[in-house]
């Protein structure tokens, strides 16, 4: 049995694909890496992974329908997950970069603490390549432009995992901590279960898909970070034409008011509450008073916010300056990473520079 997986989701940026093997082998990766395959063309990747310079890289690769809709995605992504035996997984998609080192810290951590942790939650780098290009594929290595990092700061786990199960789950709801909470190490029994429940009901949404992960994630708790524990994720930005047009897509405004949300709210609501339920006694009606109430006060906030957004970003200062202002309310500011000095001294963000200039 494996101790840990790497589940790396496909779909497009072929060429990230060879990038991010690459970098696993500098890595020298010691964890399976389970490459759960949804492109229309697989004919890319097949021939890649066979490749010798990957020989020492314990990769299972698994062909999956092309990822048409959300739902041919959640199908993937939980059958994928449900091939996985080792005791503990993380997720990362192919413009992801894990830093070996440090997750083999955070596993060991995790593994010395087990029985008080079901997450455990890291911070993580933002990093983005900046030239005049609009190809994507310009973005893969760093050619005559700037490569800057970002740091998300910590979320207050010991303030969190203090809640109650309900309070757990409306912080999750309020402050919406998915990047924290994806990217983490979970406990693959854990992390089954939340997924197999979203395979119960139709979803034609991310945005449900992706709050029922979170919530979920809250409700169990015993969520937790170590300040002495540093990222193992580096997410680059900028670089997801099909991420970016599912936000445009499925905006708040364009969907909250829609027949399919009328029709998948109560399923996505009942899902929830399966979860909640393991945690604590009570009735789905009382539940769903209680979830109701708070989650659609939530969404008119969001709906107030998305308004705003559309009317400043006309004026890039203005709309930077109040996304600041809701990041830190939400608890999703960030540390510049920019002075020479920090990455210089930071050695993980040295090599990963030193790797994306190549030429």
């Amino acid at each position: 049995m494996h101790k840990l997986s790497i589940l790396l989701c496909l779909k497009g940026r072929k060429k990230f694909t060879k990038r991010w093997l690459d970098w696993m082998v500098e890595e020298k990766c010691p964890f399976q890496i389970v490459i759960a395959d949804g492109d229309a063309d697989k004919s890319y990747t097949k021939n890649l992974i066979n490749d010798q310079r990957y020989k020492d890289l314990e990769i299972v690769y698994q062909e999956h329908p092309e990822d048409t809709d959300i739902q041919a995605f959640v199908k993937k992504f939980n059958n994928s997950l449900n091939s996985i035996d080792a005791e503990y997984v993380i997720c990362a998609d192919n413009d992801d970069f894990i830093i070996v080192e440090n997750l083999q810290k955070a596993l060991n951590y995790f593994i010395d603490n087990s029985k008080a942790i079901d997450t455990l939650a890291l911070s993580h780098y933002r990093f983005s390549i900046n030239n005049d290009s609009n190809d994507i594929n310009d973005k893969i290595y760093n050619k005559n432009g700037t490569i800057t990092f970002q740091e998300l700061k910590p979320f207050d786990y010991s303030s969190f995992s203090k809640l109650s199960t309900f309070k757990r789950l409306k912080k999750s709801i309020k402050e919406f901590p998915s990047d924290y909470f994806f990217y983490s190490i979970h406990k693959t029994i854990n992390f089954k279960k939340n997924i197999n429940v979203t395979c119960t009901y139709p979803i034609e949404y991310m945005f449900f898909w992706e709050r029922h992960l979170t919530y979920s994630i809250g409700i169990i708790g015993n969520i937790y970070s170590d300040s002495s524990l540093t990222p193992f994720v580096a997410r680059q930005e900028g670089t997801s034409v099909s991420a970016s047009a599912l936000v445009q897509k499925e905006k708040l405004i364009n969907i909250r008011f829609t027949n399919r949300w009328k029709n998948q709210y109560p399923n996505f609501v009942r899902g929830v509450y399966s979860i909640y339920s393991e945690s604590k006694s009570t009735s789905y009606k009382d539940f769903y008073l209680n979830f109701n109430s708070y989650y659609h006060y939530d969404i008119c906030k969001r709906l107030i916010y998305g308004l705003i957004g559309t009317i400043t970003s006309k004026s890039p200062y203005l709309y930077n300056f109040l996304s600041n202002i809701l990041m830190k309310i939400s608890n999703k500011s960030r540390q510049d990473l920019n002075d020479p000095n920090i990455k210089e001294e930071n050695i993980h963000i040295k090599r990963l520079i030193n790797f994306l200039e190549r030429s």
